[in-house]
């Protein structure tokens, strides 16, 4: 005889199932689970798209700015080209009107082209003229100045052996010599 070990008197289809039970409890757990990382993404994908949005709009701000920019570049552009048409022009009169009109050396005519280097920090102090060449003796409020001005008497078509003597500096003033010839 076998020796029986429990007597079940619950019908199988009304006992407890145990791993019925377990498994609704994980697809329970995975549902809530899968819900909360879905809330998660759809949060960090608001963020991103607020983000977006900012530099979207800081982008559109920008390409505006460097739009107005251009327009501007533009119209520099159109006045720049009209200005050099027009200095064009003028040094066709200015060589037409010198060759009508041949410009002597004279000292009057050398005054005028030695007025014509002044700049604005340069104080002359003694200038000497003897034929044709003009030696100046000078202060200046700056090196800046008197490099400003020599530039000017190296770019004046008119003025020839430009010599630099020298330049010190005295109290916060820069002394200077300088001697050139202006010739047509």
């Amino acid at each position: 005889m076998s020796k029986i070990k429990e007597i079940n008197l619950i019908p199988s289809y009304a006992a407890f199932d145990y791993k019925l039970y377990l498994g609704k409890r994980i697809a329970g757990f995975l549902l809530v689970l899968n819900l909360i990382v879905l809330l998660v993404l759809y949060g960090v994908c608001i963020y991103f798209n607020m983000n977006l949005k900012r530099s979207l709009k800081k982008e559109k701000t920008y390409l505006s700015t460097v739009e107005d920019i251009d327009s501007s570049l533009n119209k520099y552009k159109d006045t720049y080209g009209k200005l050099i048409k027009r200095l064009k022009e003028l040094k066709e009169k200015e060589n037409y009107i010198r060759s009508i009109i041949p410009i002597k050396p004279s000292s009057f005519t050398n005054s005028v082209v030695f007025l014509n280097t002044f700049s604005e920090g340069i104080y002359f102090g003694k200038a000497s003229y003897d034929d044709g060449f003009f030696e100046i003796e000078g202060v200046a409020d700056s090196s800046y100045s008197f490099s400003k001005f020599y530039m000017v008497l190296e770019r004046n078509r008119y003025i020839k052996k430009l010599r630099f003597f020298y330049i010190k500096r005295k109290d916060e003033m820069y002394m200077f010599k300088v001697r050139y010839k202006i010739e047509y």
